[in-house]
């Protein structure tokens, strides 16, 4: 009788196929082992092969193993270990100003220091692929300052992909605001004026970082002095975030000139019993008082001839700023006429014993005859 094995041996403990990604750790091998009805101990025997996949970091493992008996009887058993990139590459930031921010944080800035963000401000890195591709890109949109919290706010968007396509994306916002007042680049200087000139009408400028069309608006009031007036004329500009900057011109109104007084008469001569009486037609007008004060004196000189002298009348115009004017009337008093007998006693004949009369208050004619 023929006595034969027709029968391979039998692999156990094959590990099941399995699917790992790229950066874990290819699960061991296993122990199998092969059994063979004829055989104790058949050979075993394990080949690895490698088969690339879609991408560079993805391929399948084959793990085969052979058993062969001592009569040429053969058997294999394999597993696929499939190696696979499934992860996103991940973002560290690589400028200062993302240090610490997380995918669509905000960042508040002046728009002076408005930062323009690049590629390499983020650095992406991956589990599998060494050089990730990084690409950015950046959008704006205008806002209204006062509602919004900010006049542009840029988008910026990098986004790493690695080389089995696997794409991760980071998002910051920049917030662009004015947070700083206009400034004044001219203001006139106070001035002082009479109060008949012209008011000043030179205008104030500012300017600001961030505002090219700032609102100005300009105010006036008026503080009433014991002498004239101050006028306080104020500017204030707006950038379009409300930030508020003034300046203010002080113009000083006041009355530098005396009043002026009109209707005192020329200077006459007058006989001492035709002296005019003072006018009562004198006025006195002022360009910033409308009611200035006036008064009226007389100066007669003492002693001399007392129908012969010179008579000063003035009159003194005073504002309420203190300024003084003064306008005389000299009127010389003359007396060019001899006196006038109102009362002579008549001629009288008396006998020589007789009283001469008395002359009285006239000069009196005598005639003094024998009897």
């Amino acid at each position: 009788m023929l006595v034969g094995d027709l029968y391979p041996p039998v692999i156990s403990g094959v590990p099941a196929d399995v699917t790992v990604n790229c950066d874990a750790t290819l699960p061991s091998v296993g122990s199998p082992t092969a059994s063979d009805d004829c055989d104790p101990s058949p050979k075993l025997s394990l080949q690895e092969t490698t088969l690339p996949g879609a991408c560079p970091q993805a391929y399948t493992l084959v793990r085969t193993w052979t058993a062969m008996d001592l009569c040429g009887n053969v058997t294999t058993r394999s597993q696929k270990v499939s190696v696979v990139d499934n992860k996103a590459p991940t973002f560290t930031a690589n400028n200062p100003l993302l240090t610490g921010k997380k995918s669509g944080d905000v960042i508040k800035v002046n728009c002076n220091n408005e930062p323009i963000l690049v590629a390499g401000d983020m650095k992406a890195s991956d589990s599998c692929d060494p050089n990730p591709l990084v690409t950015i890109t950046s959008k704006f949109v205008n806002g209204n300052c006062l509602s919004d919290g900010y006049y542009k706010r840029v988008t910026y968007t990098w986004t790493a992909k690695d080389a089995c396509g696997n794409s991760a994306s980071f998002v910051i916002y920049i917030d662009v605001s004015d947070t700083e007042k206009p400034v004044f680049t001219f203001v006139p200087a106070n001035v002082t004026i009479h109060c008949t000139d012209p008011e000043p009408t030179s205008e104030a400028t500012a300017s600001d970082a961030c505002d090219k069309d700032l609102t100005m608006t300009v105010s006036s009031s008026i503080s009433q002095q014991p002498c004239g007036y101050l006028i306080y004329r104020t500017w204030t500009a707006t950038d379009d975030c409300g930030n508020k900057a003034t300046a203010t011109q002080v113009v000083t109104v006041t009355d530098n000139q005396p009043p002026v007084i009109i209707g005192v008469p020329a200077d006459i001569t007058a006989d001492c019993d035709q002296l005019p009486v003072p006018p009562n037609n004198v006025k006195a007008t002022d360009d910033c008082d409308p009611n200035p004060k006036l008064t009226y004196s007389e100066e007669v000189p003492q002693g001399g001839c007392f129908g012969s002298y010179t008579m000063i009348r003035k009159w003194t115009a005073t504002d309420k700023c203190g300024n003084v004017s003064t306008k005389t009337q000299k009127v010389t008093v003359v007396d060019n006429e001899a006196p006038v007998f109102t009362k002579i006693p008549a001629d009288a004949t008396i006998s020589c014993e007789q009283m001469v009369p008395g002359v009285g208050q006239a000069k009196l004619k005598i005639t003094v005859v024998a009897m």
